[in-house]
């Protein structure tokens, strides 16, 4: 007997056709997963970035307020930056912790989030005559992978 039409595919088509779908499979997965892991680094970097924005802008708005600027010593558990108006009235107490919180109490009692992602052991408020030094270290943790933001300023009270 013999077939004079042969329809379909002998198994080795198949398996080529499957390797080959395999290989691209393997090349677009590495590609999607290097972007992704790119893309979420950056998502992560730019979260960061709007935090010490928004330190550092509150900090400054506040700090042309004040006639004085306290700072206590770093603890283990924290370190408060205060700034003092003219009459002594406090206008608000920055405060980092060792959680990873950065926040201000204003001078009504109101306490404001700025940053839950402080790396508490690399940020620091120092005193340098009159003005106030911040060296602000960020931290997070995507994919498994540690990313980092650091900045500094210098703020000046009033005169």
């Amino acid at each position: 007997m013999r077939f004079e039409n042969k329809k379909g595919l002998t198994l080795t088509e198949i398996i080529t056709v499957v390797a080959v779908i395999g290989v691209a499979s393997l090349f677009v997965h590495a590609v999607f997963i290097q972007n992704w892991s790119y893309y979420t680094d950056r998502i992560a970097r730019a979260d960061m970035w709007s935090d010490a924005n928004r330190i550092v802008e509150s900090m400054t708005d506040n700090g042309r307020q004040a006639a004085q600027i306290d700072v206590s010593a770093k603890s283990d558990d924290e370190q408060t930056a205060t700034m003092i108006a003219v009459d002594g009235s406090v206008i608000g107490i920055y405060r980092m912790t060792n959680n990873g919180r950065f926040e201000v109490e204003r001078e009504d009692g109101l306490i404001k989030m700025l940053s839950e992602n402080i790396d508490y052991e690399n940020t620091e408020f120092m005193k340098d005559g009159e003005a106030l030094l911040i060296d602000l270290a960020l931290a997070d943790t995507v994919f498994a992978r540690r990313v980092n933001f650091v900045t500094s300023t210098e703020i000046y009270p009033r005169n």
